[in-house]
């Protein structure tokens, strides 16, 4: 039936009292009833290992940025002492 155009259909179902929509209806129910229905959308909820791991993952790139600015202002502090050194001989 679902290959036949909408109006071949309601030609082929009306004299037997069914209609497309209860066909549709009735075939939403076997696939919830045989667990094959359509499936959710969105993300899987995560468990508990997924939350550490994504939780980890947020505090080594902050942990990252903290060393790379650190290191940042030490090689400024070198420049500047640099500087300082050569300006007073």
């Amino acid at each position: 039936m679902s290959s036949l155009a909408s109006a071949k259909k309601g030609v082929r179902l009306r004299p037997q009292g069914l209609y497309d929509g209860q066909i549709s209806e009735w075939r939403k129910a076997a696939e919830s009833a045989a667990g094959i229905g359509p499936k959710k959308a969105g993300r899987k909820p995560l468990d508990a290992k997924d939350r550490e791991i994504a939780q980890l993952k947020a505090e080594n790139a902050k942990l990252s940025k903290r060393a790379f600015v650190a290191e940042s202002l030490v090689d400024i502090q070198k420049k500047v002492m640099a500087l300082i050194s050569i300006s007073n001989p």
